[in-house]
């Protein structure tokens, strides 16, 4: 996890928990290499998940967009024109309104699909 100050690792039953301050790269290639075979998942609000993003690090990614007011909040795509051309999109609305969208990475063939 990325931190502003250093902590001590936090385990909580199977999973440990250890807090870093890294640039996305470093901190990504250390989860990498904890994790052997698993997946690595990256939590966190719209500064952390822009900063993986802007570096193309992020094969997947689910975000949910929640009706609110406008104009609150960090915007989690400022800076990332242009992203959407390496990802196929899916969207899927709910009753309650919010919007689950899945962003997947697109292989290097399928970059040259519009």
């Amino acid at each position: 996890m990325l931190t502003h100050r250093p902590r001590e690792p936090l385990t909580l039953g199977d999973t440990t928990f250890r807090f870093m301050t890294a640039a996305a790269d470093e901190a990504l290639a250390t989860a990498r290499s904890l994790a052997g075979d698993a997946d690595v998942r990256i939590g966190g609000g719209p500064t952390t998940a822009r900063q993986f993003l802007g570096a193309r690090l992020v094969d997947r990614i689910h975000t949910v967009a929640v009706p609110v007011v406008l104009g609150r909040g960090t915007s989690l795509w400022e800076g990332l024109e242009g992203l959407e051309r390496s990802y196929d999109i899916e969207a899927a609305s709910t009753p309650s309104g919010a919007t689950h969208v899945i962003w997947t990475r697109r292989t290097s063939e399928e970059r040259q699909r519009p």
